[in-house]
């Protein structure tokens, strides 16, 4: 017994060398959050992350005692010393992104399916930076909590509500606050202000003049009166 089975149709106003879906900035962004989220070594390293920042954090909550030579240290560093060994992780992780599709040739494919090279960097960039965020925000979140219920009777006894508290475990976090802007955020926990910028007017200045005169950081912190 046999059954006909008619071809399907063809629009006859399309053109046959035209492929049937086109390259989206949403397409290309979901394909390499697939190429993320499909490696192992991906997940390992954000696991290691964490688990460096919130081991690090409750050993510091633990071992902590009021007037101690960490007394003046503030309470988001202390607590989150650990994500100064984080990052290295997510720069181990960023190092896998990019570098990983050349080592297995993967990267043809890519650039067969999207030719042109800058929206594979742009998504590449997006999709690390929005995922190593979220994570180790997240985990930063977490330690926190965790540090201050073996903080609460010491000298460091602080909660989320308090002025700045959030703002600065968003710097902390790997793509919240590096560079001059997470100075600027800490900075602004003491009230006080960070300018950065060429010494040069930027209105006169070119990019190549403005890196030969050099830039300029300068930082203002109020200071409390102290009795004589």
């Amino acid at each position: 017994m046999t059954t006909a089975v008619s071809p399907p149709k063809r629009n006859p106003n399309r053109n046959p060398y035209q492929p049937p879906y086109r390259v989206t900035a949403a397409r290309v962004l979901r394909s390499e959050w697939h190429k993320l989220r499909s490696l192992r070594s991906s997940w390992t390293t954000l696991v290691s992350a964490s688990a460096l920042v919130l081991a690090v954090g409750l050993v510091m909550g633990a071992t902590y005692t009021s007037g101690g030579g960490d007394s003046d240290v503030d309470t988001a560093v202390l607590v989150l010393y650990g994500s100064m060994l984080g990052t290295l992780c997510t720069v181990v992780l960023g190092i896998l992104v990019t570098a990983g599709e050349y080592s297995t040739g993967l990267i043809r494919a890519s650039l067969t399916a999207v030719p042109r090279r800058l929206p594979v960097l742009w998504a590449k960039a997006a999709v690390f930076t929005v995922t190593v965020f979220v994570v180790m925000f997240t985990t930063d979140l977490i330690t926190f909590v965790a540090a201050q219920l073996l903080l609460h009777d010491t000298d460091q006894a602080a909660s989320l509500g308090d002025p700045g508290m959030f703002r600065a475990i968003v710097g902390m976090s790997p793509g919240g606050g590096q560079g001059i802007t997470g100075m600027r955020e800490r900075a602004s926990l003491y009230d006080g202000t960070l300018e950065a910028g060429p010494l040069l007017p930027a209105a006169t200045a070119t990019t190549s003049a403005a890196c030969a005169a050099g830039w300029r950081v300068r930082l203002q912190l109020p200071l409390e009166d102290t009795p004589s």
